[in-house]
């Protein structure tokens, strides 16, 4: 006798929307005892929303013999910020005819920071007055996980002066991000 598994997919947090399209993979492995090494295995099963959804489900997964012990490991998780309950569970001994969901969350926060551009100087004029810097100053951006590249061409080059700042916002948290002056 035989049954089956079934993963759930919950997508949540402020950054769900924008970073939560990316495809999510699984394994699944069982053993029996009495027997030696798996049991059941399938591998790369993938599920990625088509829209908006929150909540994505696997097919069937099986036939998983009846008794044995298994395990669901997420090997991708797209760009989220964390799992839970973790990356690899372990879940019931499989029944004939039953099936058995296993559920992992990801959550999706945002981070951001801001870039500000301030001119020290004790320098003075001829007149002996301060020297005022009016300059733009250049500036590069990247922010990536992986290949992925966050931020538009816009955000990636852009000018400060003396005194202002520019913020970057609703970036996925866990972003390498750099910031290089490129004219000091």
């Amino acid at each position: 006798d035989y049954g089956t598994v079934q993963i759930t997919k919950n997508l949540t947090g402020d950054g769900v929307t924008d970073w939560g399209g990316q495809p999510y993979t699984f394994d699944v492995a069982c053993t029996l005892d009495g027997s030696t090494g798996n049991v059941f295995t399938k591998t790369g099963i993938t599920l990625q929303r088509s829209g908006t959804e929150t909540t994505l489900t696997s097919d069937f997964i099986g036939p998983i013999p009846q008794g044995a012990a298994c395990t669901a490991t997420e090997t991708s998780k797209g760009w989220a910020t964390s799992v839970s309950p973790s990356k690899t569970q372990s879940f019931a001994t499989i029944l004939a005819n039953t099936n058995v969901g296993v559920t992992f969350t990801n959550t999706f926060a945002l981070a951001g920071f801001t870039v500000s551009k301030a001119v020290s100087t004790q320098a003075l004029d001829a007149a002996d007055h301060p020297v005022a810097y009016t300059g733009n100053y250049g500036f590069t951006a990247s922010c990536k996980i992986g290949d992925h590249e966050f931020l538009t061409a816009e955000q990636q080059s852009f000018t400060l002066t003396d005194g202002t700042a520019k913020t970057f916002t609703g970036l996925p948290t866990g972003a390498d991000c750099t910031v290089t002056e490129t004219n000091t």
